[in-house]
């Protein structure tokens, strides 16, 4: 089968839709040495295809009157058919279908979250606006539809019932660490000095984007109400959409540290040197850092709703939303409870065997070839 991807995440400081894909392809063409797979994008792809003889990345151009999501919604199809490629398969990665594939197309489409309707004020007016002209479009393109958690399939049905009728709906988990980044020990030797230098204070651990939907603002009261407890506050993440005040004060608030875009092995020594990993967020469509720092053996402490709820089940690990005192009794709980911490860090270890990449792949796998 000739398979076609939209590899447009894949770029080079990735965020969580590029992490997805990356470890997905990586285990995927661990399985499949059989089909073929074409990289699509308008932009340059940060995939080492050298290392398989299966895969070929094919730059696109947009145009100034059909620019970015809407050349690839609109005009990528024909421009495929105009190149020559005849795909069995195409999937899109960051929900958006291509319209425009003939019937022997089969379309299957990724669905992360539904922040364009949960949390409109929490993203960009040019993303508002291609969710709202093409989301729903793109899933009436889809014949098969795959979410990345329970709670996201769910909110699918809800929000999308009349689209989604007579379709295959999935579910999916993703993986955390990609099989041979939890064999190999990282290289530490290039880390910045400053992430370094974290290995001998206590401190909670944040990372992602800093938007809206991830409710730094918590993290920021949180720091100086821990200050006293010699517990910092360690945020890490490229500066998205958010408001001017939160990013100033990113820089400006005492015993908060603000490390910007981490590379792999920071992220990694950050995560392993943690006593706690920590994900505030208004909503999440899964939760990646999650399972990443559950499988480095790391604690996790999560607001309790959506997807975060779901991959962590037990209430001493999950806070009020927005409630940056509730946040503060249950990581100085852990904080004084050794037997306690202990018992999360099991429960956390164990919890992570059950989200692999190895697993995730050959669902996926099925879906293509079935």
């Amino acid at each position: 089968m000739i398979i076609g991807i939209d590899a447009r995440p894949l770029v080079e400081k990735k965020t969580g839709f590029g992490y997805f894909l990356s470890n997905m392809l990586k285990e995927l063409l661990k399985i499949d040495s059989i089909n073929t797979y074409y990289l699509f994008s308008d932009r340059a792809i940060h995939f080492n295809e050298n290392n398989y003889t299966n895969v070929h990345k094919i730059l696109y151009q947009d145009s100034f009157y059909c620019p970015k999501t809407f050349y690839f919604y609109y005009k990528l199809a024909r421009t495929i058919k105009e190149i020559g490629i005849q795909l069995d398969v195409f999937w899109g990665t960051e929900h958006i279908m291509p319209r425009g594939f003939s019937k022997n197309v089969k379309c299957i489409l990724t669905i992360h979250d539904f922040t364009h309707i949960l949390f409109p004020k929490s993203t960009t007016k040019y993303n508002l606006l291609i969710t709202k002209l093409l989301y729903k479009k793109s899933i009436r393109n889809a014949d098969t539809i795959i979410c990345i958690s329970n709670n996201t399939k769910a909110q699918l049905k809800q929000f999308y019932a009349k689209e989604i009728k007579d379709k295959d709906v999935l579910m999916i988990y993703e993986g955390g660490f990609p099989s041979d980044q939890k064999k190999t020990k990282n290289d530490y030797s290039n880390l910045r000095r400053e992430v370094e230098e974290l290995s001998n204070d206590c401190f909670l651990l944040f990372i992602g984007t800093i938007e809206p939907r991830k409710n730094i603002s918590l993290l920021i009261e949180a720091a100086t109400k821990l200050k006293i407890h010699n517990i910092k506050i360690v945020i890490c993440g490229k500066i998205g959409w958010e408001k001017k005040s939160i990013v100033e004060k990113l820089y400006s608030t005492e015993n908060l540290i603000y490390l910007d875009y981490v590379s792999d092995s920071e992220k990694d020594f950050l995560m392993t040197n943690a006593f706690c990993q920590v994900q505030p967020s208004l909503y999440e469509g899964f939760g990646l850092p999650i399972i990443e720092s559950m499988q480095r053996g790391t604690v996790v402490l999560v607001a309790d709703n959506s997807s975060m709820k779901e991959l962590v089940e037990v209430d001493y690990l999950k806070f009020e939303t927005e409630n940056s005192d509730d946040f503060c009794k249950k990581v100085l709980l852990l904080y004084n409870n050794k037997n306690l911490y202990s018992l999360a860090k099991k429960y956390c270890l164990n919890r992570a065997i059950q989200f692999n990449w190895e697993e995730a792949a050959k669902q996926y796998l099925d879906c293509f070839n079935k």
